[in-house]
């Protein structure tokens, strides 16, 4: 019974381990007049991150960026601010 609570202790502690680690995760990016889809086809290359939207969002839409060791999170904040794609970051 305690090697079962030490184990299951040490399973959600990795897990919300690794949950930070993906959240908290760096991309660089140097791209100009590049679409959205670009821009999250290299988040995607640079990390574990998957994107998944609807066929209706304009991703064609071009933007430029220039992100050194910056956050996913505000990678995609800049290349989203004058859009009305609103996104979500959801854990595994």
């Amino acid at each position: 019974m305690r090697i079962s609570i030490i184990l299951l202790f040490t399973c959600v502690f990795c897990s919300m381990a690794e949950s930070a680690f993906t959240q908290n995760a760096k991309v660089t990016i140097n791209k100009r007049n590049a679409s959205i889809k670009e821009v999250l086809n290299e988040i995607e290359t640079q990390t574990d991150y998957l994107f998944i939207y609807n066929n209706e969002v304009n991703t064609d839409k071009k933007v430029s960026v220039r992100a050194k060791s910056e956050s996913v999170s505000d990678v995609l904040n800049n290349i989203l601010r004058a859009t009305n794609i609103r996104y979500t970051m959801e854990g595994n």
